[in-house]
């Protein structure tokens, strides 16, 4: 199984551990461009591009990921299934229909609750007691598309910021995604949003 993961934050770190730690073939991980920070404008790599540089991971930090190169190098690693974790582009048509087994989104919610960028302050914002993961196979339209898995309900504490159940979401979507692929090698068939 030859993957190619897509993430930029600390969030999406634990999904692409777990993989790591499992074995899984990752050629190649995408993440967003390396930007200046703090007050000395000094140009740092995303927590992801870190994390995969550090574990010796192929990186790939395109500025639009819509350009033609950038799809010619991601096809020549013929990957069987793109995994993304708020990678922070929308992924173009070409590259979603690339991989034999698809490509699948990890969600910070129970979809079609909260689609976009930010699942998990909505959660809190609307005062929902619990949250959960929704691993979804990529269309193109924004969190839309067909549903693999969603994990158990996960509490929302009182005292959760988006930062601690962001935390909480990243920690269950480790084993979370492995129990999803299990599902996506057996061919399980998505299920459509409402």
């Amino acid at each position: 199984m030859n993957i190619i993961y897509f993430g930029t934050p600390d969030w999406a770190i634990p999904p692409l551990e777990g993989l790591v730690s499992k074995g899984f073939q990752i050629s190649m991980v995408v993440t967003q461009p390396d930007r200046l920070t703090g007050r000395k404008k000094n140009l740092t790599p995303c927590a992801v591009k870190s994390f995969a540089l550090e574990k010796n991971l192929s990186v790939l930090s395109p500025d639009k990921i819509k350009d033609l190169d950038v799809f010619k190098t991601i096809k020549q690693k013929n990957p069987n299934l793109i995994i993304v974790c708020a990678y922070g582009q929308i992924l173009p048509q070409n590259l979603l229909d690339l991989p034999s087994f698809g490509s699948f989104n990890i969600h910070y919610s129970f979809l079609p609750k909260f689609r976009g960028a930010s699942p998990v302050q909505a959660s809190i914002l609307a005062g929902d007691s619990t949250t959960g993961i929704s691993i979804q196979k990529m269309v193109m339209k924004l969190d839309a598309g067909p549903i693999l898995s969603e994990s158990k309900p996960i509490e929302i504490l009182d005292s959760d910021t988006s930062r601690t159940l962001g935390e909480k979401l990243s920690a269950h979507s480790k084993d979370f995604l492995l129990e999803s692929i299990e599902q996506i090698l057996a061919n399980k068939q998505p299920i459509e949003q409402n």
